[in-house]
C-alpha cells in the first residue's frame, strides 16, 4: 500500500473518529445535566479508571505494544478531561 492509499485510509478513520466523538460529546452533555440535577461531582475517578481499563483491554486485543497502548491511554485521558469541561457548562 502506498502513501496516498494510507493517507486516504487515515482520512476515513479520522472522519469516523470525529463522528463518534460528536456522539460522545452529546452524551457527555446529557450526563452533565443529570449530574447537576442529582448534585453529583463532574469528575468520577472510579468511572474514569473503568473507561481506561476498557480502552486498554480493547487496544491490547489489537496487538499493540505498550508504547502504543500508553499513547491511546493518553489520548483518552485528554478526551475525558475535555468531557469534564463540557459537563461543567
Amino acid at each position: 500500500m502506498g502513501l496516498p492509499d494510507s493517507r486516504d485510509k487515515i482520512d476515513d478513520i479520522d472522519a469516523k473518529i470525529a463522528l463518534l466523538l460528536s456522539e460522545r460529546i452529546k452524551l457527555v452533555k446529557e450526563i452533565g445535566i443529570e449530574k447537576k440535577r442529582l448534585g453529583m461531582a463532574v469528575v468520577d475517578a472510579d468511572r474514569e479508571h473503568i473507561v481506561l481499563q476498557n480502552i486498554e483491554g480493547t487496544t491490547r486485543n489489537q496487538g499493540l505494544n505498550q508504547a502504543e497502548i500508553r499513547a491511546i491511554r493518553s489520548i483518552y485521558k485528554k478526551i475525558m478531561e475535555e468531557a469534564a469541561k463540557l459537563e461543567s457548562e
